[in-house]
């Protein structure tokens, strides 16, 4: 929390953007591409489940949400009770936001990504 923004960063000492935040935060889990639109089309593949309904998130689903002119401009991963953690450009920090913000982030929801459990 409160990791600085930076446009390109990938780690907590030089700073996240949106989807190098989610990038790092489950590079101990599995490997996820770099951009947010690529993390997006993950459901394409085995393993990988697309979640429509901000109801139906789990915690650790990534999500999703259209802040520029590209299908998919943000990402974040979701917490629970409504809340995802992301680096946030506005705050200029890695921050919590609610999914059903209705003034950005709930009108601009595009929907969620299910990662696969490891199996150990």
């Amino acid at each position: 929390m409160g990791t600085k923004y930076r446009y390109g960063g990938e780690s907590p000492r030089r700073g996240f953007d949106c989807s190098g935040f989610t990038l790092w935060t489950f590079t101990k889990v599995t490997g996820l591409p770099r951009s947010s639109m690529e993390q997006y089309r993950l459901p394409k593949k085995p393993g990988y489940k697309r979640v429509s309904k901000r109801t139906a998130l789990h915690r650790g689903d990534l999500v999703f949400f259209k802040t520029t002119k590209a299908k998919v401009g943000h990402a974040g991963m979701y917490i629970g009770r409504g809340r995802f953690i992301h680096s946030s450009s506005g705050a200029g920090k890695v921050t919590v936001s609610s999914v059903w913000d209705k003034y950005y982030y709930g009108p601009r929801f595009r929907g969620a990504v299910r990662v696969p459990k490891l199996r150990r």
